[in-house]
């Protein structure tokens, strides 16, 4: 049986086995667990073909978690020298993204990484 699918999230167990979590479109579902039934207490072969191109970018852009970090050094960097955040934003990123007015969400998660230990730098009073 060949079926869409769009790949939710993966999780490589310890017994080197993938668990995937899928989402079936609606209109197939009940055709598809009719045929899955059938086959729960069987090996199960399956083959996939992932459409790398569309999420290449997405895997080497910025983390929502990076983010976040970014943003709440932006803000104990503020507080701890007693400057606006807003303007602690724009100096830091002169500073050290040679622009004040680049998005972080444009940056790679290389890039964010490097951002990241800078700003800690900063914020200890290493730099």
């Amino acid at each position: 049986m060949i079926f869409n699918a769009e790949l939710i999230r993966f999780k490589s167990m310890s017994s080197g086995a993938l668990r995937l979590e899928i989402d079936i479109p609606q209109s197939d579902s009940t055709s598809i667990l009719k045929h899955i039934v059938n086959f729960l207490d069987k090996p199960l072969t399956v083959d996939m073909n992932v459409e790398v191109e569309g999420y290449k970018q997405d895997i080497l852009m910025i983390t929502n978690k990076q983010i976040e970090k970014i943003q709440a050094t932006y803000t104990d960097i503020a507080k701890k020298h007693g400057i606006d955040r807003k303007e602690t934003v724009t100096r830091l990123k002169l500073k050290l993204l040679g622009k004040e007015d680049i998005s972080i969400k444009d940056i790679s998660k290389e890039q964010a990484s490097e951002y990241i230990e800078r700003l800690e730098a900063i914020l200890n009073n290493i730099m």
